[in-house]
């Protein structure tokens, strides 16, 4: 079966159930591809998603929307990480951080 743009052309095709993982997946780049494609699909749109993976944004998206944080959270860049490590000059005090912490790069 070929799938056109046209989803009057594709009578087998009802909707795309995309279940994917990481970049590329659910960072929006598939639901603006079916978008573009004028597929119908499931799930958060290219918006939701793409601010989704960048954990930074979306949690000022939050705090925006006056929504309480669930632990407490900060966002320290690459740069300040291997300048500053241990924090002696005002940026990411390990020393502060709820143990274990959970890391995670701003855009998986």
């Amino acid at each position: 079966m070929q799938i056109q743009a046209n989803p009057a052309s594709n009578p087998d095709l009802d909707v795309v159930f995309p279940v994917l993982h990481g970049p590329f997946g659910e960072d929006g780049t598939i639901q603006g591809l079916l978008e573009l494609a004028n597929l119908p699909y499931v799930g958060a749109g290219v918006a939701a998603s793409g601010a989704a993976m960048d954990k930074a944004f979306m949690r000022s998206l939050f705090k925006e929307a006056r929504l309480p944080p669930l632990l407490p959270w900060e966002v320290v860049f690459n740069h300040d990480w291997q300048c500053d490590a241990g924090g002696s000059k005002g940026g990411a005090s390990r020393a502060t951080w709820p143990i274990p912490p959970f890391l995670s790069n701003r855009l998986i």
